[in-house]
């Protein structure tokens, strides 16, 4: 046997030893066990026409309106003035039901507050401005609230416009309407009608409603929710052959698989203080405490009606990067590149998942017509907001002007004007929760 021969075999079985090495500390995982928190919490909402609720004032929504009222009845005392005017006296200035009997003036009020959600959201806040939603004294007494309880009194009464039976049908209307009134206040056509509401002081308890209802329903409450609109447009850009950039985006990739979206890349500095907001077993995404660090390891399992596997074939640190938890501790974590390959039941390659372990840089956000760009919304805020407060400290000067990212909780996708708005409205006299916020 020649030298080269031998060698040549030596490097074969050596291989081969590997390989075996490897298929014997490799784990299967099932998809719940991987995706279990996202199972149970996430939900993706269907874009809905708001004024189609007239179609459901029936016996079942005015029963579900009352019991709404009871329950939140102690909350919604300051705005009893306006109720009764809106009701037509159905709700009395006492904050007291007056009786059973649904005028026609209360459903018209309805029908007018559904179409102009819909399709004339300036014509809603001018509504609620004439018909003395907030008094003389309501902005002196929301500066003395606890945040909590303006940001209730508010929720609890949209809740109420769109009582349904089933609490996905009455969060689907609410998602919606969140749309709208973040749509309102931060697009060119209508800023300057929300402008008045946040440099004006009387008119501060309109801004703090838009914003309650914003920021409950995409971050306080809906921060893991998505939108179905943006899963549609970003699948497209998939099966065009584009790559969808998530930063900021955790583990959470369930619902971009579940729409046939093979090709993703997550950066994320993966915060160890941040596990209330990933999946069970999110480190183990990342990495595999063995000695391959987990390469060969597999997912298995059902997404969105087609049965997968990913497989991890690759797992690189490259350096180390300091980090200040939400304990105030600082700490060196592991910049790191894990890949994730999706292969079909046939075996056939869709595609992969990168996740790069580091925090996002400016350059992220350059312009590529081979990539899209995924944020979610309070990440999405957090984008332009100065370090010391907070946020990212980013340069929107230094964005592209042709920006384009999407947004998971919104229908439409936002631009550079769109936080250049957001920066805008920071920037006035208007003080209340962030958008941002972190939702604990």
């Amino acid at each position: 046997m020649s030298h080269t021969l031998r060698h040549m075999l030596k490097g074969l079985l050596y291989i081969s030893c590997v390989y075996f090495y490897i298929s014997l500390t490799c784990e299967t995982r099932n998809v719940t066990q991987v995706f279990q928190k996202w199972i149970d919490w996430q939900e993706t909402f269907q874009d809905c026409a708001i004024d189609s609720m007239k179609d459901n004032l029936n016996f079942v929504y005015w029963q579900n309106f009352r019991l709404n009222y009871k329950e939140h009845q102690k909350t919604l005392t300051p705005l009893a003035h306006f109720l009764s005017d809106f009701t037509s006296g159905y709700i009395k200035e006492t904050g007291n039901f007056g009786g059973r009997k649904i005028k026609d003036q209360f459903l018209g009020a309805l029908y007018a507050f559904y179409d102009s959600l819909e399709h004339n959201v300036p014509q809603f806040i001018d509504y609620l401005k004439e018909h003395k939603f907030s008094l003389d004294n309501t902005n002196t007494q929301e500066e003395k609230d606890n945040i909590n309880t303006v940001i209730d009194k508010y929720r609890y009464f949209s809740q109420l416009l769109f009582s349904r039976p089933e609490k996905s049908q009455e969060e689907g209307y609410l998602f919606a309407v969140a749309n709208r009134l973040f749509e309102y206040c931060f697009s060119e056509s209508t800023w300057g009608h929300f402008k008045n509401l946040i440099t004006t002081k009387k008119y501060h308890p309109l801004a703090r409603f838009l914003y309650s209802n914003i920021w409950y329903h995409f971050v306080g409450e809906g921060w893991h929710n998505w939108h179905k609109s943006c899963l549609e447009a970003l699948a497209k850009h998939a099966r065009e052959g584009k790559e969808i950039v998530y930063i900021a985006g955790g583990d959470d990739i369930l619902e971009p698989l579940k729409y046939g979206i093979y090709n993703i890349t997550v950066i994320d500095p993966m915060l160890p203080t941040q596990d209330t907001y990933y999946s069970e077993g999110w480190l183990w995404l990342v990495k595999n405490d063995n000695d391959s660090d987990g390469k060969g390891d597999k997912i298995e399992g059902e997404f969105g009606g087609k049965n997968l596997t990913l497989t991890r074939t690759k797992y690189k640190e490259s350096d180390t990067f300091p980090a200040k938890l939400s304990n105030g501790k600082t700490i060196n974590i592991p910049e790191s590149t894990t890949v994730w390959e999706v292969k079909d039941i046939a075996g056939q390659k869709l595609g992969k998942i990168t996740f790069l372990r580091r925090f996002c840089e400016q350059s992220d956000f350059n312009s590529d017509p081979k990539k899209v760009l995924l944020l979610s919304f309070n990440e999405m805020y957090y984008t332009t907001l100065a370090q010391d407060a907070g946020g990212w400290g980013l340069q929107l000067d230094k964005f592209p002007n042709d920006l384009n990212i999407y947004v998971k909780q919104l229908r439409n996708s936002v631009s550079k004007k769109t936080l250049a708005l957001l920066k805008q409205a920071d920037n006035t006299n208007f003080r209340f929760i962030s958008l941002g916020s972190c939702p604990t």
